[in-house]
């Protein structure tokens, strides 16, 4: 082995000097390239997959995390809010942590009453129960795709004595903490609420106020959920509103003309003038219970009729005397004297109907309407008669009184420029000629560069003279014979021995 090992690195070294310099030079940088190659790719093929085991974690939970995974023996990385570890060991990784109770929540729980002691007052049993409710409900937040940490504060509804108190409901404070480029949509805020509301007793939905962590509020005073940019950072649900009623009646009529027109021949402006005054009602209606009647039904009648008779007599007659100037009366005449009372009392019973009614949030009370067609030869009839269409699509008539809120206009549109149909240099014949030609040009420069240096390369050798020829053939003639005759030596000892004898005697 050894022996074989020696001719093959004599047979190298013996290439090896045979090579020139230039040669040698280019067989090093190949070799180097090849080792270079083999080592990227063999890095690149057996070093570790790193995969994310958890996400979405506070700088403390992430030393947590890392300092428990180290002390495993398990190499990890650790990102802005990630921690990786590598793929053969993410399963180990995830059971052993959660065996030691890691990641631990940046909020705690319930898990408050596990350490507490049996001499706990009522005090700070009521902190500790809020402490343990704002936890769990920041933790079921954070569940929530695109929230990275939630905060929770809770105001209990205040227990009065009496009832001449006035009553305070109870409120609360939710901060988010979202990730990069995540803006929650409004069922998602209206989730949020609904779900604050409903773990914490008394607590209306209305109640619960969200800001994110920029400070911005995303619900408004009355509980209602922002959602969209607008100039103040967040649009108005009466703006989301009015722009929804707005595209909506856009696509219908757009939609509609253009199956007249053809498609993108036509362009549609619509504004709607919304009414947001909501109103609440009261209504109380009294009706018969019989039905046709006009009066109430009778529930009771009473009736009281007196009558009365008598005798009256006259007085006695007065005396015509010394009276002072005092006015004498006649005597009286006796006669008979009768009278009757009546009182009739009815009693009625209704149908009293009481309705309680509240507008709707919104009314549409008109709609302007500007239609723009790629049509610069618009005929009068034709426009009149996509008026009259618009009027009744915002229910209007056609009668022509509709006419002040809709505008029909004919222009031929302006198509865009096309970007690749600009007059660049590049595209110009001349710089295409000069480009074949510098090509053509650099091509034959490089094919004689090279032709040149193929011939500087080949030695020149001197015309051997006939002697030095004929002793070269003699030399290797007398190099194959002393060839064979080894081999016969080896091959074939015995003839080998009579062929020496042959030559001796012949000699």
């Amino acid at each position: 082995m050894n022996h074989k090992l020696k001719q093959l690195f004599e047979k190298l070294t013996g290439y090896w000097k045979q090579l020139e310099k230039r040669q040698r030079r280019n067989l090093l940088l190949v070799g180097v390239f090849f080792i270079l190659t083999v080592s990227l790719l063999s890095w690149f093929a057996l070093r570790p997959n790193y995969v994310v085991v958890f996400a979405n974690q506070t700088p403390a939970s992430l030393g947590e995390l890392s300092s428990k995974l180290d002390e495993l023996k398990i190499p990890n990385q650790v990102g802005s809010d990630t921690i990786s570890v590598p793929e053969k060991y993410q399963h180990e990784a995830r059971m052993k942590l959660a065996m030691d109770g890691l990641p631990q929540s940046a909020t705690p729980g319930y898990s408050v009453f596990d350490q507490s002691g049996l001499g706990m007052t009522e005090k700070e049993f009521d902190v500790r129960y809020q402490q343990a409710t704002e936890g769990n409900i920041a933790n079921a937040i954070q569940t929530i795709k695109g929230v990275q940490e939630a905060k929770v504060s809770v105001v209990q509804a205040e227990k009065k004595l009496f009832v001449s108190q006035a009553k305070q409901d109870a409120k609360a404070s939710v901060l988010l903490s979202l990730a990069p480029g995540v803006a929650l949509t409004t069922d998602q805020i209206g989730g949020i609420q609904q779900l604050v509301a409903h773990s914490v007793q008394g607590l209306l939905p209305q109640n619960v106020a969200i800001v994110d962590q920029n400070g911005t509020r995303l619900v408004d005073d009355q509980g209602e959920a922002l959602a969209g940019v607008g100039t103040d950072g967040k649009l108005s649900k009466q703006q989301q509103i009015q722009i929804q009623v707005e595209q909506e009646a856009t696509k219908k009529i757009r939609n509609a003309l253009e199956r007249i027109v053809g498609l993108n021949n036509v362009a549609v402006v619509v504004h709607a003038d919304v009414d947001f005054d909501q109103k609440t009602w009261t209504d109380k209606k009294l009706t018969p219970p019989i039905e046709g009647s006009t009066s109430g039904g009778v529930i009771s009648n009473r009736e009281v009729s007196e009558e009365t008779e008598g005798t009256q007599g006259g007085g006695a007659a007065g005396q015509q005397q010394n009276n002072n100037n005092q006015q004498q009366y006649p005597a009286g005449t006796q006669g008979n004297q009768s009278s009757s009372k009546k009182d009739n009392t009815t009693n009625y019973e209704w149908n009293t109907y009481v309705e309680n009614g509240e507008t709707s949030l919104y009314r549409v009370g008109a709609y302007t309407v500007s239609v723009l067609l790629n049509d610069p030869n618009l005929t009068q009839a034709k426009k009149d008669e996509i008026t009259n269409f618009v009027s009744t699509s915002i229910g209007r008539k056609n009668d022509g009184t509709a006419n002040d809120v809709i505008t029909v206009t004919g222009q031929a549109f302006v198509a865009p420029e096309n970007p690749f149909a600009s007059d660049s240099f590049y595209q110009q014949p001349w710089f295409l000629g000069a480009l074949a030609a510098a090509l053509v040009l650099l091509g034959g420069g490089a094919y004689a560069l090279t032709r040149r240096r193929k011939q500087t390369d080949v030695p020149v050798l001197e015309a051997p003279t006939t002697r030095e020829v004929a002793v070269a053939m003699e030399e290797s003639e007398s190099q194959k014979m002393k060839k064979q005759l080894e081999k016969l030596a080896n091959q074939k000892p015995e003839e080998f021995v009579n062929l020496l004898r042959t030559w001796l005697v012949e000699e």
